[in-house]
């Protein structure tokens, strides 16, 4: 390399550097300048937060089980006495309720219950009180009954 390469390279450095320090100032001066506005907005208008605050994404909530259609009486007490032997040995109604594929009526579920117990086909195992369902176990040969 002789020295007037030298030169002419260095001096191509030096002008790429004051090039690149003029954008510097430039993109320094704007900022200031957005933020300058930013701050004399917000001294004048009620304090907002900078950005929204978004809220963290979660999967939908599963569909609740469909409510079935009006039955005849008993209907639900048959239901529930065929699917008895696919429950687990103890239940509670959301188990039921799982197995028979819909939401019957409360107070129906209750009496098919009732029913069944009467009927010697489970027992209450552990009663339930606020959002704690009461607890069923089926009895021994329960399946074996009509």
């Amino acid at each position: 390399m002789t020295d007037e390469e030298f030169r002419q390279r260095k001096q191509a450095l030096d002008r790429q550097l004051e090039a690149g320090i003029a954008l510097l100032r430039n993109s320094h001066r704007t900022q200031v300048q957005a933020l300058e506005q930013l701050w004399m907005v917000s001294r004048n208008a009620p304090a907002a937060p900078a950005e929204p605050v978004v809220p963290p994404k979660q999967p939908p909530a599963p569909d609740p089980p469909a409510r079935s259609p009006r039955r005849a009486a008993g209907e639900l007490v048959d239901e529930v006495l065929r699917l008895l032997d696919r429950l687990p040995e103890t239940f509670d109604k959301n188990d039921v309720c799982r197995a028979l594929g819909y939401t019957p009526d409360r107070a129906s579920l209750f009496k098919a219950l009732r029913t069944l117990e009467e009927g010697d086909r489970i027992e209450v195992r552990e009663l339930g009180g606020g959002r704690r369902p009461t607890v069923y176990r089926r009895k021994p040969g329960s399946q074996d009954h009509p």
